[in-house]
């Protein structure tokens, strides 16, 4: 019964979802080479710098710990 119900309404189903995401991808703003290679230094840089800071705390954390705790 639903395969009878899929081809008497053609644009039902995954159809119209498949069509929307075409058009919609149609309206997407890509970005240009040069933007790309920014926006992606500025994720790199992020996460080294994220990378760091937690590294330092970890740092921190474990002299303060053992400092503490001794051992």
């Amino acid at each position: 019964m639903a395969k009878e119900q899929a081809e008497s309404y053609p644009d039902s189903g995954m159809g119209i979802g498949l069509r929307a995401t075409i058009a919609e991808l149609g309206r997407v703003v890509w970005p240009t080479r040069q933007e790309l290679f920014r926006m992606t230094g500025v994720v790199v840089a992020f996460v080294v710098g994220i990378s760091v800071f937690i590294a330092a705390v970890d740092l921190a954390l474990n002299a303060i710990f053992k400092f503490l705790y001794g051992n």
